[in-house]
């Protein structure tokens, strides 16, 4: 039983690229792992299987050379390396097994390579069996015919191992060094290709990883185990992803499914987050897990074990500036991403100034940023983000969660195009009350790491799609958990907003090009209905409900059914004419001059 567990089939594709990631994304992480063992340099001793897994790259597609002097015979190659790469392993096998007689190593490795994943799919033992005997010997025919192709000898390490396997614990414990032998060689003949670099990263990851009670045992049956190190498999992982960048990335999935044109752009742009709370923590998580290029961080306060029953913060950090702590922890997710971080209130004169200056000169380019996240727990500093953006001329998302944390909500907000935070504001706001004086002495706003985790996953999903350029962006998105109420809706700008700048960029908008609408889009005006009198003397009574009234007036003002305005915006003040002017309507010059003598 002990040794069933030591060679216990353990890999898998996932759990291959996320410890290889890690492994070359965290590089402090394995400095530290290897001081654990007291001595970097120490060789340990491994004896588990570890090729199973290798070929189950299933997004990345296995490149190889195509040498057959066959044109018809290179076209089918062609073809059926497409049906490999989309998994359809059944066809490949249907068009190559006709030439399973074949000499030509190009026909003979690609068998071997579909049999081989075939068998990773069967359940059944003796059928998954006759699989891997019947690659391998394919795998040896090619290997004698050619011992100078890269792919033969990398597939030639894969089935030794495999068959190994069924020859017993011992054998496929011998057969390591000959399998690490063959993986060398397909380096040396083509180092350009990272799923070999790849494999031997792992084998030595694995090797080293190795548990101290399975070395133990290994050791007492196995005299002279294959040994490799931690700096060895990162090595060969680094060397991997410098080969091919997008070795380890499930993101270029998404180009590949047509979803997005061109991922990689990610990279180039710069996101503002501000306020590292529940909803702005989770968001600069996920938008480093993504890739972005560079991340700004404003907040003033510091973590606190209050803030445990949120995500992405850890007891550890109680004590340092919420920006300082995200900043270390988004470091060894991606190092990749180049990090600022501003540990001030921007709600202050001077540092309101130095926030505008980093939002308008931040980027990696050194010009604005691409994008504002608003994740601001206060209206002040809602106020003073919309201020900013609304000078600078610079799009922002502003988001939100409710006091009592059952509802929230994310607005897309484009200057002059979309309503600012100043058009509609909060009640709150709009009845000038301080909103210091509404908080209750030992009673502090509701928090529930769900609803902070919903708004913040429909917040970067936005940000993404405003970034990428794919889907429908929305404007405004809401989310009551009471009910699984998700409203969506376009919120116009209000041309009395009280942002002179926002006014501004509304009459920029205005002047714009009008787009021209499509022909047969003409409206007519409804003609009022009339009721004569009539001998019967029968009369209408309007019976409307004023509820019905006020819904249709909320539709009419741009919301959606289901939300209603808090309260009504005033109509523009209209300047009076002078009240001293006596109106002379009407009147003539002689019964003036008799009111004059009147008087």
């Amino acid at each position: 039983m002990a040794l069933k567990f030591i060679f216990r089939s353990i890999y898998d594709v996932r759990n291959a690229c996320y410890i290889s990631y890690n492994i070359l994304r965290r590089h402090n992480e394995l400095k530290h792992r290897v001081a654990l063992f007291n001595n970097p340099g120490r060789k340990y001793a491994i004896s588990v299987p570890w090729l199973p897994m290798i070929t189950f790259l299933g997004a990345i597609k296995l490149k190889s050379s195509n040498n057959t002097k066959d044109g018809s015979l290179g076209t089918l190659l062609a073809e059926t390396d497409d049906l490999f790469n989309e998994n359809k392993y059944e066809e490949v096998y249907d068009l190559l097994s006709p030439y399973k007689e074949s000499t030509d190593v190009e026909v003979l490795w690609r068998i071997s390579r579909v049999l081989y994943n075939m068998s990773k799919l069967e359940r059944n033992n003796e059928e998954k069996k006759r699989l891997i005997f019947e690659g391998y010997a394919l795998i040896e025919k090619a290997l004698q015919l050619d011992d100078k192709h890269y792919a033969v000898h990398k597939w030639y390490s894969i089935f030794l191992d495999a068959r190994a396997a069924y020859d017993g614990i011992k054998a496929r414990v011998t057969q390591l060094p000959n399998v690490k032998q063959h993986m060398l060689k397909a380096i040396e003949l083509n180092p350009k290709d990272a799923t070999t670099l790849h494999m031997l990263g792992f084998w030595c990851y694995n090797i080293s990883a190795m548990p101290w009670y399975q070395r133990k045992i290994a050791s007492a049956i196995f005299a002279a185990p294959p040994t490799s190190s931690f700096e060895e498999a990162l090595s060969y992982f680094s060397k991997a992803e410098e080969t091919d960048p997008n070795f380890y990335s499930r993101l270029m999935a998404l180009k590949r499914m047509g979803i997005v044109d061109n991922y990689e752009k990610i990279r180039d742009f710069t996101v503002a987050v501000v306020g590292v709370g529940g909803v702005g923590s989770v968001t600069a998580e996920m938008l480093t897990r993504c890739g972005i290029g560079k991340l700004l961080l404003f907040d003033y306060d510091k973590v606190e074990l209050a803030n445990m029953n949120r995500l992405f913060f850890q007891p550890h950090q109680a004590g340092l500036s919420k920006v300082e702590a995200a900043a270390r922890t988004l470091s060894f997710i991606n190092p990749d991403v180049t990090m600022e971080t501003y540990n001030y209130n921007i709600t202050t004169v001077d540092n309101f100034q130095d926030f505008m200056q980093r939002i308008s000169h931040g980027s990696l380019t050194g010009g604005p940023v691409d994008l504002v996240l608003g994740c601001v727990d206060n209206f002040e500093a809602h106020m003073a983000i919309n201020s900013a953006c609304n000078e600078l001329n610079q799009p922002w998302f502003e988001s939100g969660v409710s006091e009592n944390a059952v509802s929230g909500h994310i607005q897309c907000i484009v200057p002059g195009e979309s309503a600012c935070f100043a058009c509609a504001p909060p009640l709150v706001v709009a009845s000038n009350i301080d909103e210091k004086t509404l908080k209750k002495d030992g009673v502090c706003a509701a928090s529930l790491p769900t609803t902070m985790g919903i708004v913040a996953g429909f917040l970067l999903q936005n940000t993404l799609k405003y970034l990428l350029g794919f889907g429908q962006v929305s404007y405004y998105l809401g989310y009551s958990a009471l009910t699984d109420f998700f409203p969506t809706m376009h919120l116009r700008p209000n041309s009395a907003c009280d942002d002179s700048f926002c006014r501004q960029r509304q009459a920029e908008v205005k002047a714009r090009p009008p787009k021209e609408k499509p022909i047969g889009d003409g409206s007519s005006d409804d003609k009022e209905v009339t009721h004569e009198d009539n001998e019967w003397g029968i009369c209408l009574v309007d019976e409307t409900d004023p509820s019905e009234l006020q819904a249709e007036e909320d539709l009419a003002q741009g919301f959606v059914a289901g939300v209603k305005a808090a309260y009504s915006m005033p109509a523009p003040a209209v300047q009076e004419e002078d009240s001293n002017q006596a109106d002379t309507s009407g009147v003539s010059l002689d019964e003036l001059m008799a009111q004059m003598k009147a008087m």
